[in-house]
């Protein structure tokens, strides 16, 4: 199946409707970043209740144990609003939240790019040796792909819930012209048949 090919006037992606295909990512991404919300909850739980003992004596492993997963749960309680976004704006059809999740997509898939560089960046002479730290570039790289691609679904999901119709509906109303006019100003010709 070739996923270039927009089907049905991008109803379909790859094949699969992209509305319904959209909505199962959201059902799944909601019930993770709520297991890792509650995985996380848990954690500084935890950690609070193993640190009671210690807190005299300055015990600052456990403090930064319990700052991490104090930093986990913040960063998954967001993940699990943007979740419920992405989901109550495809089942109410609402271009704009849709559009929230899209820009929080854009600012986690520049954060993972940034892990991929910074682990390959601070592992270069492990993963050169040929010691096991590869394996954690690799998988947040193909993490960054996989996100990558179910941005792309979220992008036509937005676009054709935004439209009411279908994806490409916009290329057949009007051709347009774009010419750079005298004055350097970018101008925007109607062509007429």
């Amino acid at each position: 199946m070739n996923c270039k090919r927009q089907s049905h006037h991008g109803k379909y992606i790859c094949g699969l409707p992209t509305v319904k295909t959209c909505y199962v990512f959201a059902v799944v991404n909601a019930i993770i970043v709520c297991l890792f919300a509650l995985g996380f909850l848990a954690w500084v739980g935890l950690l609070v209740y193993l640190a009671a003992p210690f807190r005299e004596g300055g015990n600052n492993e456990l403090l930064i144990a319990v700052l991490v997963a104090a930093g986990g749960y913040l960063a998954s309680a967001i993940s699990v609003i943007f979740a419920m976004l992405l989901l109550v704006g495809i089942r109410k059809k609402s271009p704009n939240l849709v559009k929230m999740y899209l820009l929080y997509g854009v600012v986690v898939e520049i954060i993972l790019i940034l892990a991929v560089t910074a682990v390959v960046s601070i592992y270069y002479r492990q993963i050169l040796s040929g010691q096991g730290c590869a394996i954690y570039a690799a998988v947040l790289l193909c993490i960054c792909v996989l996100y990558g691609f179910i941005l792309r679904v979220v992008v036509h999901t937005y676009i054709v819930i935004r439209n009411g119709r279908s994806l490409h509906a916009h290329r057949t109303d009007v051709q347009v012209l774009f010419m750079l006019g005298t004055d350097g100003e970018l101008q925007v010709l109607p062509l007429v048949r």
